[in-house]
């Protein structure tokens, strides 16, 4: 009986200690958070980074990205820099938003679908490239969690111009509205939209061609929507000078040919900028506005290079994307987490966290509300192209 006790207390024992042992070892997930729906961080770490891992070796294998925009040669250079690290050759074909469009609809009418991703303005999009069945959806192509994020976007959400969720708006900053010259246009001379219309400048504003898609257009109709008809007839009989050259158009306001421009592109501004030009932009509250500029994207249908188009997206959505983009464009990221510094000390309108702005970051705006506008500014200015 004692030998018989013995052993079953031994047995006991050992059976308590292997318990405890591979609890240890092996710790189960309990059964109320299984019920719950509830999933450890490191199992989803765990899964976005097996997809992404995938993806980044099947990107490696296509080897190649062909993205339309118009982005400048810094940003090049920057896109291709990244791309290399993926084992990826980005080729970026740049022209005017219009120009790229047709191209890429005249190609696919002849079965060459060699586009991956469109990056350009609003315009050219909801007007010529959607009508033409040229995108795919785009929201299953985010993958990072630093991107999928909602609470890391401005209001909370990741701004898509409309309901199909085909274009994403990745940027919003307020409009620069104008730049002049500083040694012509001192501090004091232009403190309001009204002070553009004084004799003293009339033959001296030079914009980007309102009558098309372009920064200059889509200024011109928020003047119009917010001051009136009777405002836009005054600024025409100040009689600007209108081009479609939008590098004469910087460095004629950087040489002082004429003092004041209207659409002058960031990122041309910031290289005479930096060149130490007399040139600076004027935000004018009266007709501020949140937009994306060029800064919207697209994710084209029948892609030839979809994992690698997967991987320059979510770079490009990044903090890390969005940081660069920032500091060459000195257009604000959508994201709230990228720094500002570079944008006030350079004088540029920073947007809120938490602001509200008249925003035209929506396929309506393009459609509808500031349809009428561009209809109006198209019979107003063509006179001027005479």
């Amino acid at each position: 009986m004692k030998i018989g006790s013995v052993l079953l207390a031994c047995l006991f024992i050992g059976l308590w200690l292997l318990a405890g042992c591979r609890s240890r070892l092996s710790p189960e997930v309990p059964t109320t958070a299984i019920k719950s729906g509830e999933i450890s961080q490191s199992a989803v770490k765990q899964s976005w980074e097996m997809e992404w891992e995938n993806i980044t070796k099947d990107a490696r294998k296509e080897g190649k990205l062909i993205l339309y925009s118009e982005v400048g040669a810094e940003l090049r250079i920057a896109f291709i820099e990244a791309m290399k690290e993926y084992g990826i050759a980005l080729e970026l074909i740049s022209g005017r938003g219009r120009e790229m469009a047709e191209k890429i609809i005249r190609e696919r009418k002849s079965g060459i679908y060699d586009a991956d991703l469109y990056i350009s303005g609003l315009s050219t999009i909801v007007n010529v490239m959607k009508p033409a069945g040229v995108f795919a959806p785009l929201e299953s192509l985010l993958i990072l969690p630093d991107v999928k994020d909602s609470k890391l976007w401005y209001k909370g959400r990741l701004n898509y111009t409309s309901e199909d969720k085909q274009i994403l708006a990745f940027v919003a900053y307020l409009d620069h509205g104008i730049h002049v010259n500083t040694d012509i246009v001192k501090p004091g001379d232009i403190n309001s939209m009204q002070d553009l219309l004084s004799p003293r400048w009339k033959g001296k504003i030079i914009s980007d061609d309102p009558t098309i898609s372009g920064r200059g257009q889509n200024w011109m109709a928020v003047v119009s929507t917010k001051l009136g008809e009777d405002y836009l007839k005054q600024l025409v009989k100040q009689e600007p000078l209108i081009t479609r050259d939008l590098r004469q158009l910087t460095d004629w306001v950087a040489r002082g040919r004429y003092p004041i421009g209207f659409g002058v592109r960031p990122d041309s501004y910031q290289e005479y900028k930096r060149a130490g030009a007399p040139i600076t932009n004027l935000n004018m509250e009266e007709v501020s506005y949140l937009l994306a500029g060029i800064g919207q994207m697209g994710y084209i249908d029948k892609a030839p290079h979809p994992n690698a188009t997967k991987v320059f997206l979510n770079w490009l959505l990044s903090r890390k994307g969005q940081t660069i983009w920032q500091e060459v464009r000195m257009d604000q990221s959508a994201r709230i987490d990228t720094p500002i510094d570079h944008l006030e000390k350079a004088g540029y309108p920073v947007r809120k966290t938490t602001g509200d702005y008249f925003d035209v970051r929506k396929d309506r705006w393009e459609l509808e509300d500031g349809l009428k506008a561009r209809d109006l500014i198209i019979k107003s200015f063509s006179p001027l192209l005479r």
